[in-house]
């Protein structure tokens, strides 16, 4: 249920109903489909990972993740809008892949200024999620506000 809160505030335009409808819309189809407690997760190489949500955390919680993001940025970007990352893990805790989501920039193609920064300063945050759980892949879903 967190997991389609979460989506739901931070994805306005993004649709997501219970019943796993379809939900990528504006993301560019990372997310495929949303439930209470699952997503379909679309990988850059065009695999379908059913993820169970939540299972992943980042140590010191969501406003640690984001001091530790801005913090590590190489500049300041004046871009004031909200952006959705989606952090892709292996088994290890290893970040696969991270992705964006500009909800602003309807044009996936259309490359994100800050989009390298960002993506360098998330690589960064590598050691510090936790699980309990043991599955093969895990995805942290959460939105920033790049200014």
């Amino acid at each position: 249920m967190k997991c389609l809160i979460l989506l739901l505030t931070l994805c306005a335009t993004v649709f997501c109903k219970t019943e796993a409808q379809s939900v990528y819309k504006d993301c560019y189809g990372i997310i495929a489909e949303c439930s209470d407690d699952s997503v379909v997760y679309h990988t850059k190489n065009g695999k379908e990972i059913r993820l169970k949500t939540n299972e992943i955390k980042y140590d010191g919680g969501l406003d640690s993740l984001k001091q530790d993001i801005y913090r590590s940025l190489s500049q300041d970007h004046e871009d004031n809008e909200r952006t959705i990352f989606f952090v892709l893990f292996d088994k290890k805790h290893r970040i696969s892949e991270i992705r964006m989501c500009s909800l602003l920039n309807k044009e996936p193609i259309t490359p994100l200024p800050y989009a390298d920064d960002y993506i360098r300063a998330i690589a960064k945050t590598e050691k510090k999620w936790k699980t309990e759980n043991h599955n093969n892949w895990y995805v942290a879903v959460f939105g920033l506000h790049v200014f």
